[in-house]
């Protein structure tokens, strides 16, 4: 027989407000906190590129001039959240265009 416990803890929040700037090598990405979210999970083009235990990221190494979609989700001990909106954002070209 399944028990629903109604104290169990459950999943995050999705993360919203996903805003980010960037230079011509690095995407600098926040995010409002997400309720019940002890970390965070980094998306850049579907594929997950690092972790971040505050709603803030610096995703570097990136190629000049080149579009990046990134997309956030909370995790906590009861699981990951659904991906939050994509946010689509452009490095800067490198000196010399």
């Amino acid at each position: 027989m399944l028990k629903l416990h109604p104290n169990a803890p459950q999943k995050p929040a999705i993360p919203t407000n996903l805003t980010g700037t960037t230079t011509v090598t690095q995407a600098n990405l926040t995010w409002d906190d997400a309720a019940g979210a002890t970390n965070y999970s980094i998306y850049r083009d579907g594929e997950k590129v690092g972790d971040s235990a505050i709603a803030s990221y610096k995703d570097t190494n990136l190629t000049a001039d080149t579009e990046y979609s990134y997309q956030v989700t909370a995790t906590n001990e009861s699981g990951e959240s659904d991906k939050s909106t994509e946010l689509k954002l452009k490095t800067s070209a490198g000196s010399g265009k």
